[in-house]
């Protein structure tokens, strides 16, 4: 049980389409405080940072039914009113990551040079927050732990952003490791990605 100043993930949730992903990152957020989401499609097309388009509320009403059918969200839909919230099987799972929702948020408001949207960027951040110290990534290994929900050119603009933010307890520092071919060439075989603490 987290305490409320900390969410969890399932590991699973990493591998969802990016519709998928937002709500359920919204309806467990919403779940730590004990709340869960009830509102209008516009309203939820808000909430997780999506034009209210005609396209945008087809494809959420799409994931909102996937996520259902699989266990993942309890829905009541009353008129034009949806009530979401996590499956009590999902409440239970033991197969989490817990993050602090300081970091969340910080996630959530940062506007990324890159053009990253906040859902590659939290999955991208909760696989490297659970990287051993000393591990070596590529971007494609990173999106291969995502299940290939996102590429792996996005997940090298995540890292680049995730490595200018300060998330106060920490920052991502990224070292790329190379090697040199036979023809005295360097080429980059991954990167090592550390926490690093910085004492003001």
């Amino acid at each position: 049980m987290t305490d409320t100043n900390e969410i969890e993930f399932c590991e699973e949730w990493l591998s969802l389409k990016k519709s998928h992903f937002k709500i359920i990152a919204v309806a467990t957020v919403l779940a730590d405080n004990k709340r869960a989401f009830r509102g209008s499609l516009n309203d939820l097309c808000a909430e997780i940072g999506v034009n209210p388009s005609s396209v945008n509320k087809r494809n959420i009403k799409e994931a909102l039914a996937s996520l259902e059918e699989n266990g993942y969200i309890k829905m009541i839909v009353d008129g034009r009113t949806y009530t979401v919230s996590l499956a009590e099987s999902v409440k239970n799972s033991k197969n989490v990551k817990t993050i602090k929702k300081a970091w969340y948020d910080l996630i959530r408001t940062t506007k990324s040079e890159e053009g990253c949207g906040w859902d590659s960027m939290l999955k991208v951040f909760i696989v490297l927050c659970d990287c051993a110290t000393g591990t070596l990534a590529t971007d494609i290994s990173v999106a291969e732990q995502l299940g290939n929900s996102i590429s792996g050119s996005t997940v090298g603009k995540c890292i680049r952003t995730l490595c200018k933010m300060d998330f106060e307890d920490f920052r991502f520092i990224s070292k790329s490791e190379n090697r040199r071919d036979n023809a005295g060439n360097y080429y980059c075989i991954g990167r090592e990605i550390d926490r690093g603490i910085f004492f003001e």
